[in-house]
């Protein structure tokens, strides 16, 4: 999140200033007129009044200037989103959905006049790359892995995080590896320590990002949580014939994840679930793929235990990934310059 912040900021060549709207809404003290565009963060949920108090949302509202939203998760209450960016006047809208998939999310029928540009969910943070890290043979761990047991409702997409974290220890389990894989609450870990953990594996585990499930109207959502609160013990399979079979993949979200991009540049060689991650990654050439019943196993391991091979992978996802200009937060930064000044009229 601070990474991508100050991509909009410190990276851009414009003036700005972050206000914060939580705990302390600033926005309530600040003159809007004084800036010519007004951007709302993905950390902010546009339709939640949590974030944005009804006076703040009439203040942005009426600000004269260019209004720009990032949106990320945008598998949730889609409708009601939709809803708050034409009462907010959006007209720039920098979203995760892959540009294939937009109009089916973002159609100029329900948001007319705005321009929605795709985007990644991250890129290669500044200077990750040139972080001094331990070599392959030294690393403590061999395989890691971290994550959350995410809401049911997102479908399979959402399911392989946490699938993936019980599915490769039982597969790989005589083979004896040094694993930290976890999806409980408890066991995240974040910044440094974060980036410490990942340079301590030899491999990561990771799945693509995104939920294969829309939710426009919350009713799935709704229809999900209460039947696991009337039966706390209900499979995902079951949830999903009752609830979202018929939404399974009806709109691509399949996205590469930021921590794609913070493996490479830390040469921690990377062990995927099979998946296209946004046409970026090449498998046997950047990652490792992993069959998702796992029936490859043996030749994942093989690999991992195998310092030559598995440092060809790594050196070829380090120089072609991490350290291509294309993925670093300078070119995000560029590329958002444009957007807004493009929008911008002359006369403006």
């Amino acid at each position: 999140v601070t990474d991508h912040i100050r991509a909009i900021t410190d990276g851009s060549r414009h003036h700005s200033l972050v206000l914060p709207v939580w705990p302390h809404n600033t926005l309530q003290h600040i003159e809007l007129g004084l800036f010519d565009v007004l951007v709302i963060h993905y950390t902010i949920v546009a339709k939640e009044h949590t974030f944005l108090l009804p006076a703040v949302r009439e203040q942005i509202a009426k600000f004269p200037g260019l209004k720009v939203a990032f949106i990320q998760d945008e598998y949730r209450f889609v409708n009601a989103t939709i809803d708050a960016l034409r009462e907010l006047g959006i007209r720039l809208l920098f979203t995760c959905v892959p540009e294939g998939e937009i109009e089916k999310v973002y159609s100029p029928e329900r948001l007319p006049g705005v321009t929605v540009v795709p985007v990644l969910t991250g890129y290669v943070p500044n200077d990750l790359a040139e972080l001094e890290v331990p070599p392959y043979g030294h690393r403590a761990i061999d395989v890691g892995y971290r994550s959350r047991k995410v809401p049911t409702w997102l479908g399979d997409l959402g399911w392989e995080k946490y699938i993936i974290s019980v599915k490769f220890p039982e597969a790989a389990a005589r083979y004896r590896l040094r694993l930290d894989i976890s999806c409980r609450e408890e066991d995240r870990i974040y910044g440094e320590d974060w980036i410490r953990f990942i340079y301590n594996c030899k491999a990561f585990l990771g799945v693509e990002s995104g939920a294969s499930v829309f939710d426009f109207t919350g009713d799935i959502q709704r229809q999900v949580e209460a039947h696991e609160d009337r039966e706390p013990n209900v499979g995902f399979e079951e949830l999903q014939r009752l609830y979202f079979a018929e939404q399974e993949g009806k709109i691509r979200l399949n996205q590469i994840s930021p921590r794609c991009f913070e493996a490479t540049s830390l040469r921690t060689l990377l062990v995927l679930y099979e998946g296209d991650y946004s046409g970026i990654l090449v498998p046997w050439r950047h990652y490792i793929p992993l069959k998702k019943d796992h029936s490859n196993v043996d030749e994942v391991v093989k690999i991992l235990l195998d310092r030559r091979r598995a440092e060809t992978v790594i050196e070829a996802a380090y120089s072609e990934v991490a350290c291509n200009p294309e993925y670093s937060f300078a070119n995000f930064s560029g590329r958002f310059d444009h957007e807004i000044e493009t929008m911008i009229s002359p006369e403006g």
